[in-house]
């Protein structure tokens, strides 16, 4: 079993020049050709399955063990929280109420090539007066060409390393065999990647990390409104967030009593995430890692089936929530078609912002995005597209008695980009976060 999630390969179609001859598909949470990616499946999986199956007994008959992941992916400590932390919460938050700054096609060109070292938020993802197209996305949402660069090589190493190992299982070799299991981890994800490992990490996180300013930032952000996620997986990251929240709660509370003496604590606010998933890509076998085991009570969140996204989002509960997506598949259209549902759930709103007897308005659509870049292993071509369009969308006065309706364009803002925490050194996840705006009348 656990044979077929390590060796689980998803293929990809890419439509640029550049990434056509880099030959780009999904392996996990790496890419290789089709080619390598079919040969892995079939051969792969049963040449190491004793060496796999070996590496899972022990970890049942272990406890889990974290201080190597810990050291990567927990970067900020206790030392950097306080005024740091604070100063970032509040920069995020002024970056949503903030005008646009929108640096210009030619700037953005600049800082790809390195000639400018950084780029103002909020910035619209595709520049005022550019076609929006992902030809002209922002340069921070590409995967880096040194990304694609070393995963090209990595493409042509991957076929000679399974003839290699196919060979030692033909003639009985089975140590040479496990040592190129662990040849072919290392050019995946990195330097000491291992079987186990790189299943601990799963466990853990799924198939990306986190660390507390990532954590701090997400919690803040949703403040009030809090998260859905969709594609949530098994839920680690929504119970990370929760978690970190009551920790939070517990502070605040902590603090009351003591400057308010017996005074009762603070009410506890409401659940940070609702995670959703269909349970067709999961990371890890649900009938392994099932109720009652270890990484399931540790670590895993309380994840709700999600048959159709829009009525999902559309979910009393879920509306005005922030919309979280973390690491989808590049072949599928989960992404993009929950992208979508969420911006409609806003467009099919009526518009109340000029009406005077309307006090409350709507919070904008938040998307936070964990995940690569453009053409790299996570989310399709159409996702980066949704974000760089701007939608026009026809909408009917609040107190409109003859049907007066006008257009209105709204397009997506990036607000932040964080650093993730990829399993191994060869992944290059960020956190994104973006904001829907109304651009202007037509």
């Amino acid at each position: 079993m656990i044979s077929t999630t390590i060796w689980r390969a998803s293929l990809r179609k890419i439509a640029t020049k550049r990434a056509v001859a880099v030959g780009v598909v999904r392996y996990d949470s790496v890419v290789v050709t089709a080619a390598a990616a079919a040969a892995t499946v079939a051969a792969a999986a049963a040449i190491s399955y004793s060496f796999c199956e070996q590496q899972q007994q022990q970890e049942d008959q272990q406890q889990i063990h974290q201080n190597d992941i810990s050291r990567t992916a927990t970067t900020t400590t206790t030392a950097t929280t306080g005024t740091t932390a604070d100063a970032a919460e509040k920069d995020v938050m002024d970056a949503t109420t903030a005008p646009p700054a929108d640096p210009s096609w030619v700037r953005r060109a600049l800082y790809r090539m390195g000639l400018v070292s950084g780029l103002p938020f909020p910035r619209r993802v595709c520049a005022n007066g550019t076609r929006n197209t992902t030809a002209n996305i922002d340069p921070a949402l590409r995967a880096s060409s040194r990304l694609l660069r070393q995963r090209a090589r990595d493409e042509q190493q991957l076929p000679k390393l399974q003839q290699a190992m196919a060979r030692a299982v033909q003639r009985g070799d089975h140590e040479t065999a496990q040592g190129l299991v662990l040849t072919i981890y290392d050019t995946l994800y990195g330097d000491g990647m291992t079987p186990q490992r790189r299943t601990e990490f799963l466990m853990r996180y799924g198939c990306t990390a986190w660390d507390d300013n990532i954590l701090r930032t997400l919690v803040t952000l949703a403040e009030g409104r809090g998260m859905v996620e969709i594609g949530a997986g098994h839920g680690q990251w929504a119970r990370a967030l929760q978690e970190y929240r009551d920790q939070q709660h517990q502070r605040e509370t902590q603090r009351a009593k003591q400057t308010q003496g017996t005074s009762p604590p603070l009410p506890h606010p409401r659940t940070v995430v609702r995670a959703y998933d269909d349970g067709s890509q999961l990371p890890l076998n649900p009938n392994v890692y099932r109720k009652g085991t270890a990484p399931y009570e540790q670590y895993f969140g309380t994840v709700s089936p999600c048959p159709d996204i829009p009525s999902v989002l559309a979910q009393f509960e879920n509306r005005h929530r922030i919309l979280l997506v973390v690491y989808p598949s590049p072949d599928s259209d989960m992404a993009v078609d929950a992208l979508q549902a969420y911006a409609a759930l806003y467009d099919n709103q009526p518009d109340d912002d000029d009406n005077p007897h309307h006090h409350h308005h709507h919070p904008e659509p938040i998307l936070i995005y964990v995940g690569e870049g453009l053409y790299g292993a996570n989310a399709n071509e159409a996702f980066f597209q949704a974000l760089a369009t701007t939608d026009h969308v026809t909408k009917t006065a609040h107190d409109s008695n003859d049907g007066t309706s006008t257009t209105i364009s709204y397009a997506w803002y990036l607000i932040r980009v964080l650093d993730g925490v990829p399993c191994g050194n060869k992944g290059e996840e960020k956190v994104y976060i973006f904001q829907r705006r109304r651009v202007s009348d037509r």
